[in-house]
């Protein structure tokens, strides 16, 4: 028969390709074998790695009959979980295909006894053969799942076990001597301990030669990243609403499951409020007995863990190595602290043995948690002159603070305007709760003892906490001394700014800015606002300079009158 050269593709569990050339013949030689007595397949195929098949050396004799196939656990392909548990992994190869010929005569596959009813995109024997072929790696990812779909219902023997060795710190897995086919290769861990790793499933072919491939490694894995920036870092403003993403890479061996365990654990800190119908799946999937239940733990004062259990069969239902996208919100509450930010720490526990789904293993997001910062600032009331530390603190002056700069503008008089301030609702104005004299949070919707006015420490101090990044004008609407100071006739307008590195990474620092009129101030540490006298000195050709000169006009001629006279009196 002709020969024919194809290309042949490896996909490793990334989908990175790398291509072979392989020589053979058109295939098709059915082969019939006895099924063997089965047992149940202790397999833990975590992830995917095709490689499909192996060019035999030219001119191999037909007659050679078995192979060896190495799997190289190097280092830099084995990630921390395997290394911590390599002396209870396991290994089997599954034989799917058989194979004999050579690069002369031509390849030629037959169908394994374990495998004559198996079946994939509506094919089986021969025209499988074929169809394999033609298989894009999607397929043959696809005709992965589907191989260890058949052995686990089919209950089919592994045609070797092996587990890996050690020599001169190189590790390996080597099937010796195994028949000529083609293979299904899955990892798996020992019973005892029970740990959990990740392990990888391969599709190869192997001939006489000894074939060494470097499996890669893969989990299901799951990250959290704020919903507003797709950063793991955040600020916000007590009382916030705050979104989150949790996107959820599913297993790429997840068909070889018939039930399939799914668990997102989030352990939210205390200055975090759960919202539990916020929970969303790719948008717009809600809970439900047939999708996924969340519950809640909930303690005054204490983080709050919230676990999402997804149901199996939804589960099962999605794509092999899809990402599910769960949404849901917190709200920063009354006990978030300045400069010490609220974090969620986010687990997934899943399946990690198809003959045993009640066998799970855990795994975290690669980073740190999201971080929610929330800012203060710092105010100092003062008459003097703080250059020269002649300033004297002005304990009493009262001041709200609002997100609108246009409390003022208009006509009327200053004191007409802040009357009208005082009378507003906490609509307008960020309401707050004293703390301490002089010291103020920000106060979440509904808490009682809640106020809109602030008033400074007899030290002069302000000090506000629990503001998210921003711009914020505060307005004077008592003065320390009404018969001695004026109300400011224009708000203090305070901008918060959340530190970014080079590449616009949001840090766990801010920056404050602030101006009054034309003056403006950039990253201080405090807010200084110098009180106004309510009088000033006189004017020259004021009221009293006029009644002075007035009076001094009079005088001066009084006493030329009186000199004329006594000069007069005089020359008599």
């Amino acid at each position: 028969m002709e020969n024919v050269t194809k290309n042949v593709t490896d996909i490793l569990y990334n989908y990175h390709i790398v291509t072979k050339q392989v020589t053979n013949k058109k295939l098709l030689k059915k082969f019939k074998g006895e099924r063997k007595m089965k047992k149940k397949v202790f397999a833990l195929t975590i992830a995917l790695t095709m490689l499909l098949a192996l060019a035999l050396p030219l001119g191999a004799s037909a007659t050679q009959e078995v192979g060896t196939i190495i799997l190289n656990l190097a280092a830099a392909n084995t990630p921390p979980e395997v290394t911590a548990n390599f002396e209870h992994l396991t290994f089997n190869a599954y034989r799917v295909f058989t194979l004999t010929g050579n690069s002369t005569s031509g390849f030629i596959y037959g169908i394994h006894g374990d495998f004559e009813d198996f079946e994939y995109d509506g094919e089986s024997g021969e025209d499988l053969i074929d169809l394999i072929y033609g298989l894009n790696d999607t397929g043959l990812r696809r005709l992965t799942e589907a191989l260890m779909e058949h052995i686990r219902d089919e209950d089919v023997d592994p045609t070797s076990i092996q587990a890996p060795t050690s020599t001169n710190g190189y590790r390996s897995v080597t099937f010796a001597n195994v028949p000529r086919g083609y293979y299904l290769i899955t990892g798996q861990v020992k019973e005892t301990p029970p740990g959990t790793i990740a392990a990888f499933l391969a599709l190869v072919s192997t001939g006489s030669e000894e074939l060494d491939i470097s499996p890669k490694f893969d989990l299901p894995k799951i990250d959290k990243v704020f919903e507003e920036n797709e950063q793991k870092v955040n600020d916000a403003t007590i009382g916030d609403t705050i979104g989150y993403k949790v996107p959820i890479t599913l297993p790429s061996n997840l068909k070889a499951f018939d039930e399939y365990i799914l668990i997102v654990r989030d352990t939210m800190s205390k200055g975090l409020t759960f919202v539990p119908d916020s929970v969303r799946v790719n948008g717009d999937v809600v809970a439900g007995t047939g999708t996924y239940a969340v519950t809640a733990t909930p303690v005054a004062g204490q983080p709050t863990l919230v676990t999402i259990t997804f149901n199996s069969d939804w589960v099962l239902a999605r794509e092999a190595s899809s990402v599910i996208m769960v949404t849901y919100d917190a709200i920063l509450n009354q006990l978030a602290e300045v400069d010490k930010p609220e974090t969620n720490e986010v687990e997934l526990e899943y399946s990690n043995d198809p003959s045993n789904t009640a066998k799970t293993g855990t795994t975290v997001p690669p980073d740190e948690p999201p971080e929610v910062y929330t800012f203060d600032i710092d105010i100092y009331k003062y008459t003097g002159n703080i250059e020269d530390e002649s300033d004297t603190p002005l304990g009493g002056a009262k001041f709200v603070l609002s997100r609108t700069g246009t409390h003022l503008d208009g006509q009327g008089t200053i004191a007409a305007k802040v009357a009208a301030i005082k009378a507003e609702s906490f609509i307008d104005f960020i309401p707050v709760v004293q703390v301490s004299p002089g010291n103020f949070r920000v106060a979440v919707a509904g808490e009682a003892n809640r106020i809109k006015e602030m008033t400074t420490h007899t030290d002069g101090s302000l000090n506000v906490f629990g503001l998210g990044a921003g711009t914020y004008y505060l307005y004077e609407t008592e003065t320390a001394d009404d018969t001695t100071y004026t109300l400011l006739t224009a708000p203090v307008v305070i901008t918060i700014i959340h530190d970014a590195d080079a590449e616009g990474n949001l840090l766990g620092t801010a920056t404050v800015n602030y101006s009054y009129g034309v003056q403006t101030y950039s990253n201080v540490e405090k807010i200084n606002i110098l009180n106004s006298r309510a009088t000033l000195f006189p004017d020259t050709g004021g009221v009293g300079t006029t009644v002075f000169y007035i009076v001094g006009g009079l005088v001066m001629a009084g006493a030329i009158v009186t000199l004329i006279i006594r000069r007069r009196v005089a020359v008599k």
